[in-house]
């Protein structure tokens, strides 16, 4: 029974336990974000970084397989080590009505990805009879699942009418529709630039024409705090979505979140219905993929 329930989570039901697991370690730094380095968890067959979600998933940095691989390559799991679980992603078939240039619904076929919770997973602690890679052997020039993220966002603005601005702030601008961000020049790294130009894209989903949340009658009230949490955790599903990985980005967008927590005196059921909330917007976005990704 307990091993099934926890097969059935939502994989934005995990990451939230991560997040408030960490929200729990105590006052968290503020950090700038970094490209990953070896200190990730590491795909043994493929000898990459898995994408965000399964690092957060797996949570320990080294090499992981399933029990199988491992068992291929001479290992053996030893007594009494239990599995761990990752997402992967299936590619399905669908059919939906949409309208054709001349007005008229019409039906057609549309790709997505569904994920799949899937189990025996080990890392090589919990493995005899096989040696660590050499980290000259670790593949560090990508990640897996990685998805255009900057394509679906440029998809989402064309199709919504919303228009971006260079800008030395970063923030969403409710009444003429408009998000503003410095240049992606102005970042030390790619990672950063995204996180940030995809928390004023979430913000402007609460638009009435959209979500329709409300952002709060001034800074630090309630209804603007809960719209700063709406925005985070909706980054950290998204980037996490594509496999944008990089080795502070969680913990950052964990500080973040806990900072947006003490107006709200840390309450746990806040966090819960923002993350409900994050969850919309994800899907909302989402719907501009080419390949569409349900979570």
């Amino acid at each position: 029974m307990g091993k099934n329930a926890k097969t059935k989570k939502d994989a934005t039901d995990i990451i939230n336990e991560k997040i408030l697991a960490k929200i729990e370690e105590g006052e968290l730094p503020w950090r700038k974000t970094w490209k990953g380095g070896y200190n990730l968890a590491i795909n043994r067959k493929s000898k990459r970084p898995y994408a965000l979600i399964n690092q957060i998933m797996l949570g320990l940095p080294g090499e992981w397989a399933p029990m199988k691989y491992w068992n291929e390559i001479g290992g053996k799991v030893k007594k009494g080590e239990h599995q761990s679980i990752i997402v992967e992603y299936m590619e399905c078939h669908g059919k939906r009505t949409v309208k054709n240039e001349e007005g008229e619904e019409v039906e057609e076929t549309f790709k997505y990805r569904k994920p799949k919770f899937v189990g025996k997973y080990f890392h090589i602690s919990q493995i005899e009879g096989v040696e660590p890679l050499e980290k000259d052997e670790i593949d560090m020039t990508g990640n897996e699942h990685k998805l255009p993220i900057e394509d679906v966002l440029q998809n989402y603005y064309q199709s919504e009418g919303i228009h971006v601005y260079d800008d030395d702030r970063a923030f969403y601008r409710p009444f003429d529709d408009t998000i503003h961000r410095p240049m992606k020049k102005q970042f030390k790294e790619i990672e950063e630039y995204i996180a940030t130009l995809v928390h004023e894209t979430a913000h402007s989903t609460g638009s009435k024409k959209r979500l329709n949340r409300t952002f709060g009658e001034k800074f630090g009230d309630e209804k603007y705090s809960k719209e700063e949490l709406v925005a985070e955790i909706s980054t950290v599903y998204l980037m996490g979505l594509f496999g944008i990985s990089t080795e502070s980005c969680f913990d950052n967008s964990a500080a973040y979140i806990q900072g947006w927590l003490k107006p709200l005196q840390n309450d746990k059921k806040m966090f819960l219905s923002a993350a409900s909330e994050a969850k919309k917007v994800m899907d909302y976005i989402m719907k501009y993929d080419k390949i569409e990704v349900n979570i």
